[in-house]
């Protein structure tokens, strides 16, 4: 929040703001639009406008004027939340037109958790988050990050089971994103805060408003430098062949498919960036696969350590939710990302991080999914995938 405080108080260029969340914050008796009204409160001098993402138009409607200010200088509220969904929910076709073509925002809010509780697992929710929050540092590298920890559920607590914790985490390993507790606020569940089990009245969001207020006034008013995308940095990428650039047979060399009527194809007319070509997946039947095994040595040093898979990818608008999925699996088990329709119709970054590999596995295999269900004549199409220890994504070397 400095890099803001400090913009708005230097005067001396517009501020933008960019929020991305969900449906606790895309009302105007949410958090988000009450921040808006408070920010032109406390900053007279300046205008400020107020932008809902319009999810049907696949635009931002109108600008709204909060207020005019004194001065020439405006503050942008750019309020991408969407109910019903996860962060990973614009990292397709809608990242251009929601984000990455904005100017460059001096601050990007994240509020999500309560769409990801149903995943149930670790590596999908914190992947999820990483795999967007990656992709909108590589877009825009120099805008801060915060990041909300949400109302805790009313009548569960799935929210800190899950959620919570992962948040924190993820705060911690970056060490330039504020956590932003609204959570502890609500640690008393009081009935007025609730409309239901999940999301806020409008005590409970005029409260959340007040505890994003609180960090904005705590915050020091000072430049600030984040710290470059994970995924703009380089690792040695354990799969052998990770970017397909060897393929004499059928399959890229190293690579194995699986699931009747799969087939694999260099595609020269999908390309991400400079690369030759992409691994088209073609597949007709379930369970359509393509797959690294690690050898012996790979696995070895791998048992009882975590792994995290970044896989770069292209699925067709109109697929299944079920194509492009990705796994990493070993005895007993397997971590696969959640069936989905999001992020299709442009490159996207899909991410597991930090999957455990029991002691004892008797193998590992990185798994990029044709489709996991019988979907006919579903494609999609793979960059490169990169495996590597940790709970960190990371581009290939």
């Amino acid at each position: 929040m400095s890099a803001a405080k400090y913009a708005i108080q230097q005067g001396a260029a517009d501020v933008n703001i960019l929020v991305i969340g969900d449906s606790t914050g895309n009302d105007t008796t949410e958090w988000v639009y009450l921040f808006a009204q408070w920010l032109e409160a406390e900053y007279p001098s300046h205008a400020v406008s107020y932008r809902l993402w319009n999810d049907g138009g696949n635009v931002y409607d109108a600008a709204v004027a909060i207020g005019t200010g004194t001065g020439s200088r405006t503050i942008r509220i750019w309020n991408a939340s969407v109910a019903g969904v996860r962060p990973a929910y614009f990292t397709g076709s809608k990242f251009a037109p929601a984000i990455s073509s904005l100017t460059t925002p001096d601050l990007v809010i994240w509020s999500h958790g309560k769409n990801n509780i149903s995943q149930a697992g670790f590596p999908l929710i914190r992947g999820d988050f990483l795999a967007a929050m990656e992709m909108v540092r590589q877009a825009h590298p120099t805008s801060a990050h915060a990041v909300i920890s949400q109302n805790p559920n009313r009548d569960d607590d799935d929210y800190l089971t899950w959620i919570d914790p992962t948040l924190r985490e993820i705060c911690a390993d970056r060490g330039d994103t504020t956590l932003i507790n609204v959570y502890g606020a609500f640690a008393g569940k009081a009935s007025s805060l609730y409309l239901d089990n999940l999301h806020p009245s409008d005590t409970g969001s005029a409260l959340w408003a007040s505890v994003v207020q609180g960090y904005w006034r705590q915050a020091a008013a000072s430049p600030f430098t984040s710290l470059a995308a994970w995924l703009n940095t380089q690792a040695t990428n354990l799969i052998t062949n990770g970017d397909f650039s060897t393929w004499t047979g059928a399959v890229p060399t190293g690579w194995t498919v699986t699931g009747s009527g799969t087939t694999t194809t260099k595609d020269t007319g999908e390309v991400d960036g400079a690369s030759p070509y992409s691994a088209r997946v073609n597949c007709t039947a379930a369970s359509s696969i393509l797959r690294f095994s690690a050898g012996a040595p790979l696995l070895a040093s791998l048992v009882g350590k975590t792994v995290t898979l970044a896989v770069r990818q292209k699925i067709p608008v109109a697929q299944a939710s079920t194509v492009g999925r990705i796994a990493v699996a070993y005895t007993g088990g397997a971590m696969t990302s959640s069936a989905s329709t999001y992020g299709q119709g442009a490159w996207r970054w899909l991410v597991l991080s930090g999957v455990a590999i029991p002691a004892g596995s008797a193998f590992l295999r990185c798994e990029l999914y044709g489709d996991s269900a019988a979907s006919a004549g579903s494609t999609v199409y793979y960059d490169r995938a990169i495996l590597v220890e940790g709970d960190i994504p990371r581009d290939m070397l």
